[in-house]
């Protein structure tokens, strides 16, 4: 089964609950996008303001970083990342 992209950020939605299986079905689903859709909603997750789909961004981060065909995807996303860390700081102190 292949989704739409508008598809895709439908299911990226779903991503604003924690710890559940629609959440980890939803992440499943999202990893078998071809890689340049896969690297636009790990993008999106990234930036996202819902800490939630920002930490699925960063799931989805930690899976593709030990796929060797995905590394240059990875290489490039590593900054959007560094985004998600600065936020998350911002909003601790």
């Amino acid at each position: 089964m292949t989704l739409s992209p508008e598809q895709n950020q439908k299911v990226e939605e779903l991503l604003r609950f924690k710890y559940s299986e629609m959440r980890i079905n939803a992440i499943n689903l999202l990893m078998k996008q071809p890689k340049e859709q896969l690297s636009g909603s790990i993008r999106r997750l990234l930036t996202d303001k819902v800490a939630e789909r920002r930490l699925a961004g960063l799931d989805m981060m930690k899976t593709i970083h030990n796929v060797e065909f995905l590394q240059d995807t990875y290489q490039e996303l590593i900054p959007p990342s560094k985004i998600f860390r600065n936020r998350t700081r911002k909003k601790k102190c």
